[in-house]
């Protein structure tokens, strides 16, 4: 979408500095009664199994005259899926020779949405590049115009702001990347360092108001991300907090050493911007995860073992914190987990130990058997000897008693 209103004089976008989940504002003046101002970002997607995906989650759409447009490059194909109160899919209608493919609506309805970009690759293609650009019309009021646009849907890194032909080149940062930490003190929403090192295999982001003392629960949807919700109740009142899931390829570059045990997945949650996630405005949090029952039984894992663990940064050290499986289905086991900090992250389980406990039990109980019937078979003969005792005193009493008669007879006959 080329801009042409030549009506419009320079114009400015503050903060000059954003955040992911920031809102920004996009200022001029006009003599006309409104400009088109559009939001463009690329994204890279690596393909697998000759598919690629994109998840974008909590889209906010302004009100008036819009339009939403993905370009895909590298493609047989591009589907651009939006979640309403159902998925409604939009399919490209024409993909060049060069493997190039377009969606584009207009008019969007306002409101909160999930988006799915995603399609088969062109052949050998590794990975595709996604742009994607937002265009809104914003009125212009006594000659001035002032447009907003929430971040919360843009990856860190660079973005386009386009007003009357003239494009500003903007930095993103992610959240905590000012603090300079892994979050264990502070907040965020995203890790710099795991993303320039290519160690982020997938991540998805989620962002609600957070309302002091009120629970608010983030949920995530894609099957990838082991983690499902986090359950936040906040000390302050914040507009916007993005939360930011990290699915890593390996250890965090953030952290010095392993955790102890199997460990399921690596993972970055980045809550809020820099200085959000702190102790003093985090009154409680539980991060519900999930991990396949295939992983539990392939590893010989005691599923009550499985446990969220956080690295501490300060101590340089790993700490399990308090985990509960809560349910379990065909596929998955489902756990709770009560944190205070966040990033980085390990969901770790122990190996059931080998022992030969059956075999012991069996033992035992043979042992005991033998036992007890050795001890049966020394009794019962004793038991046999003191009831042919009896009866042989019986029988010796009886015959005396007939011997005593019979003398006593003969006695007294003689006389």
């Amino acid at each position: 979408m080329i801009l042409g209103i030549s009506t419009a004089s320079a114009f400015e976008v503050s903060p000059a500095n954003p955040t992911v989940g920031d809102t920004i504002t996009i200022s001029g003046t006009s003599s006309a009664d409104s400009v088109k101002a559009n939001v463009e970002f690329t994204k890279t997607v690596p393909v697998k199994g000759g598919e690629y995906k994109y998840r974008i989650n909590d889209v906010e759409i302004p009100k008036g005259s819009n339009t939403f447009m993905v370009k895909a490059e590298g493609v047989e194909d591009l589907n651009v899926r939006v979640k309403i109160l159902f998925w409604i899919t939009k399919s490209a209608e024409y993909v060049s020779s060069s493997g190039v493919a377009r969606v584009s609506q207009s008019n969007v309805p306002s409101g909160t949405y999930d988006i799915q970009i995603d399609g088969p690759a062109a052949t050998g293609t590794s990975s595709v590049d996604l742009t994607i650009t937002a265009s809104q019309n914003i009125d212009v009021e006594n000659g001035v115009f002032k447009g907003e646009y929430n971040t919360i849907s843009i990856p860190p890194g660079q973005f386009k702001v386009t007003v009357a032909g003239e494009t500003k080149t903007i930095t993103l940062r992610s959240p905590g990347s000012s603090s300079g930490g892994s979050g264990s003190s502070g907040g965020g929403g995203g890790s710099t360092p795991d993303s320039s090192d290519n160690n982020v295999d997938v991540e998805e982001l989620s962002t609600k108001r957070v309302f002091s003392n009120t629970p608010v629960e983030f949920r995530f949807s894609n099957p990838e991300v082991p983690i499902k919700s986090i359950n936040l109740t906040s000390a302050i009142t914040v507009m916007n907090v993005p939360v930011r899931i990290e699915v890593l390829k390996d250890t965090s570059v953030m952290v010095k050493k392993e955790p102890n045990g199997n460990v399921y997945k690596h993972i970055n949650i980045w809550v809020g911007n820099a200085g959000f996630a702190i102790p003093e405005n985090i009154k409680s949090a539980k991060v519900i995860f999930q991990v396949e029952n295939n992983w539990i039984e392939d590893n010989n894992i005691e599923p009550k073992s499985v446990v969220l663990m956080h690295y501490e940064e300060d101590a340089d050290q790993w700490t399990r914190l308090p985990t509960d499986m809560i349910s379990k289905n065909d596929q998955y086991t489902l756990y709770q987990a009560n944190v205070t900090h966040f990033s980085p992250f390990a969901i770790a389980g122990e190996a059931k130990q080998t022992t030969n406990t059956d075999n012991q039990t069996d033992s035992n109980q043979t042992n005991t058997t033998a036992e007890n019937g050795q001890q049966d078979s020394s009794e019962t003969p004793a038991n046999s000897r003191q009831g042919l005792n009896a009866e042989w005193i019986l029988i010796g009493g009886v015959v005396a008693g007939l011997v005593a008669m019979t003398a006593w007879k003969m006695k007294k006959n003689r006389q």
